[in-house]
């Protein structure tokens, strides 16, 4: 059995916005990005207004990147505001199941339900269908840390490996 108690952070939440939450907008972003400065360079003799409309949008896009972690990391927090200076979030991860005391509920989760288990700097991250579920590292209260992952890998049959971010 694995405990783990802890408050969310903004760390905590930031890292998991921008590894996994943002990872594929951030990506096409910089694409974007890269194509509108191409193409701005490229129609700045021919079409100086194109030109103009093509940089605006690339810095719109820019932009958008550079706050939308914030945004979401801020928004990720105000949710999960619970009781000062009580244990906010519990797991516990038992034999056959899992069980989750989070800020406005409670709810249990069978092993086979985990699609994905994400390795992070801070925390590791469980994908159950749309939702995910934050188990943050160095917050065990009973089980050994260090033999976590391989007891996870063992109960989740979906998840033959940690995705290492």
């Amino acid at each position: 059995m694995f405990k783990n108690q802890y408050q969310p952070n903004r760390q905590m939440y930031k890292e998991y916005v921008v590894k996994i939450l943002m990872r594929g907008y951030i990506v096409r972003g910089i694409v974007l990005i890269m194509i509108a400065d191409v193409t701005c360079v490229l129609l700045i003799r021919r079409s100086p207004v194109i030109a103009v409309l093509e940089g605006i949008a690339g810095g719109i896009i820019l932009l958008s990147l550079l706050l939308m972690p914030d945004a979401i990391t801020r928004s990720l927090l105000t949710q999960d505001q619970g009781i000062e200076g009580l244990p906010l979030c519990t797991i516990v991860f038992y034999e056959d199941y899992i069980a989750l005391t989070l800020p406005r509920a409670q709810s249990s989760i069978d092993y086979a339900l985990i699609d994905a288990v994400y390795s992070l700097k801070t925390c590791y991250v469980l994908k159950v269908n749309r939702n995910t579920y934050i188990v943050k590292k160095g917050c065990f209260v009973e089980g050994d840390e260090s033999l976590f992952a391989a007891f996870l890998l063992d109960r989740c049959p979906n998840v033959d490996h940690l995705i290492k971010k």
